[in-house]
């Protein structure tokens, strides 16, 4: 059946709700903005802009198929949550134990040069600037896995991954405060390493 162009919402919802596909196609079409919009300033090492595009579009999807009108959230908001859940559970599976070393040693492929001066750097930018090797680093940051936690190891994982502390979070499932906390201790024990292997 053709819809008219301005069929409102709430219809669309309703008739894709009993199954009419050409509804639920109206409202995919109608919301792929909301999709790009959400995932323009998305970026993570070894993603391409379409792969957070295409889990933004199955959030949509699952919001198309789940909303209820019933609980009062007005739709274009409750499209915009289960997008970003979308998203972030992407992040969590990419982040789990199965796609990450989590309990084994962090790799730095994904983390430059400048990156790493930084995590060592503590508050003292002229031992950063010794930090140039990259061989010594991943020996620093091989040690510094050693020491860390459990959780610091995913935090310090998911930071090396270029994930910010708001996605690590998310991906975590872990309070802000957590992971900041997490990441102090991180770059406590990196300065604590510096300062060794300069004594």
């Amino acid at each position: 059946m053709t819809l008219p162009p301005k069929t409102d919402d709430q219809t669309l919802l309703r008739r894709a709700a009993g199954g009419d596909t050409a509804a639920e196609e109206a409202l995919v079409i109608r919301y792929t903005p909301l999709v790009f919009a959400e995932t323009r300033n998305c970026f993570r090492t070894g993603w391409e802009r379409s792969d957070f595009v295409q889990e933004g579009m199955v959030g949509l999807i699952r919001a198309i198929r789940e909303y209820d009108p019933d609980r009062g959230a007005a739709f274009p908001a409750f499209a915009s949550v289960c997008i970003r859940n979308g998203i972030y559970a992407a992040l969590r599976r990419s982040l789990s134990p199965k796609n990450l070393p989590l309990e084994g040693y962090v790799s730095l492929s994904d983390r430059d040069g400048d990156a790493l001066c930084e995590l060592f750097a503590g508050s003292a930018d002229s031992e950063a600037d010794r930090i140039l090797d990259r061989v010594e680093a991943e020996r620093l940051v091989s040690r510094l896995n050693e020491l860390a936690s459990p959780l610091e190891k995913k935090v310090l994982t998911a930071w090396l991954r270029g994930y910010s502390p708001r996605e690590t979070s998310n991906a975590l499932s872990l309070s802000r405060k957590t992971v900041d906390n997490a990441m102090s201790r991180i770059r406590t024990k990196a300065a604590r390493l510096l300062s060794e292997t300069q004594a």
